[in-house]
């Protein structure tokens, strides 16, 4: 009796450990297996919705201007209103150089109009109204030991409000510059597409996704920026795709791109251009370049070890079916 239980237990462990650990290594295609794959992405999280692309917003046309005395200069203003209104926009503007507020005699500004009612989703125009005076760019002023080392510049910095206190981005300033001409300044503002080195070239396998950090910074003034992809076999899309940028902020971006599974492996490229943008901070159009491939296989346990044991657990009972109970 003893030698059937012993070839009972036998019998199970070897049929369990040759066909449990034999199975290890059976692998089936991933299409055809339950297992769901990890889409390949960066860390990088998806952009969030912020206020930058939603809250009301404007800015001048530029930020730098060389004058004269006794001279008359206009800046454009646009205001994007977006979901703000109706209600009123109120302008103040203040004028100081390095000693201080500028007297009338040296600069006047004023906003015309300086006081003007929106509605939501329009774009509306004013301008800073420049005067300069007699004692503009005085040489009293362009020998003090200040102006030696620097241009000579008076900044005007306007200030909006909006009916309740509500938030924009509307702030802006303008630096007006007299004296001598220095070559180099005002500093160039161009401007800027930021994409990840390393996120212009990647691997993707069919059925999954890759995301990619986009930021945009416009260098001067406002305008409208929007991300426009070549004919591509990827599924490729931006978001945001088209907004109002001005200068001194940053704006995020996602790109997307996806491999549909019924795509052939191989290598694809296509082509960002966010148009509407300029400067000397160029190329504004980006190519990547995906090699696709197709999905890893994946191991999968194989269902005869366990009826190769349950047929170890049958044999084991009929052998064990006469031992006697001690």
């Amino acid at each position: 009796m003893v030698e059937k239980y012993t070839v009972g237990i036998c019998l199970v462990l070897a049929i369990f450990f040759f066909f449990g650990m034999g199975s290890a290594g059976v692998a089936s295609p991933l299409a055809s297996s339950p297992v769901t794959s990890t889409p390949v992405s960066n860390t990088t999280p998806a952009v969030s919705t912020s206020d930058v692309y939603t809250a009301p917003i404007g800015a001048f046309t530029t930020s730098d201007v060389y004058a004269e005395p006794n001279t008359t200069y206009d800046i454009d203003y646009l205001f994007y209103s977006r979901g703000y209104g109706p209600g009123t926009v109120t302008c103040n503007v203040s004028a100081y150089d390095f000693f201080g507020y500028v007297p009338d005699d040296e600069l006047t500004a004023s906003m015309v109009p300086s006081v003007f009612t929106v509605e939501p989703g329009h774009v509306y125009h004013s301008r800073l109204h420049v005067v300069t005076g007699q004692a503009f760019a005085s040489p009293k002023k362009l020998n003090s030991p200040i102006y030696r080392i620097s241009t000579y510049q008076i900044n005007i910095d306007l200030n909006i409000t909006l009916q309740n206190d509500t938030f924009n981005y509307g702030d802006d300033s303008v630096s007006i510059r007299g004296g001598a001409f220095i070559p180099g300044l005002p500093a160039v503002e161009s401007d800027r597409l930021t994409i990840p080195e390393n996120d212009t070239a990647f691997d993707l396998q069919t059925g999954e996704s890759y995301s990619i950090p986009l930021e945009f910074s416009r260098g001067q003034g406002i305008g409208n920026v929007s991300y426009n992809i070549s004919d591509t076999s990827l599924n490729v899309t931006v978001t945001p795709a088209e907004f109002v940028s001005r200068s001194a902020q940053s704006y995020p971006a996602q790109l997307s791109v996806h491999a549909d599974r019924s795509l052939t492996p191989g290598n694809y490229s296509f082509t960002l251009d966010a148009a509407g943008a300029s400067g000397i901070e160029s190329p504004y159009s980006r190519v990547f370049f995906v090699n696709v491939t197709a999905p890893a296989e994946v191991p999968t346990q194989s269902s005869l070890p366990i009826a190769f044991v349950v047929f170890a657990v049958i044999v084991s009972g009929i052998l064990l079916r006469d031992r006697p109970i001690y």
